[in-house]
């Protein structure tokens, strides 16, 4: 139940991809894992799991659940969140 409260407590999510460089994220609830290729994120309207390189996060505010990475990104894929709340939000990303 605490795990829900944190995700509804952004009511808004937005993403902001500029020339593919600079990405910008509202509704940012958790970062799961982060690597230069590789971020995996709970927002408040579900799993995202964006791909690229370089890839630095610049701005990370989780107060307001504000994010910023800059590098090249090559994708972003939502994970419903609709899901069993068994699964691990990684299972749900790979299946």
């Amino acid at each position: 139940m605490e795990g829900e409260k944190n995700i509804n407590r952004f009511d808004k999510h937005s993403i902001k991809l500029d020339a593919r460089k600079k990405l910008e994220l509202t509704g940012v609830v958790e970062v799961i894992s982060f690597s230069e290729e590789s971020v995996t994120l709970e927002t408040c309207m579900g799993g995202l799991l964006i791909k690229g390189s370089n890839m630095k996060v610049s701005v990370l505010n989780v107060e307001n659940g504000d994010m910023c990475i800059d590098g090249f990104i090559n994708s972003l894929a939502y994970v419903s969140k609709d899901k069993t709340k068994k699964e691990s939000i990684l299972k749900k990303m790979f299946k």
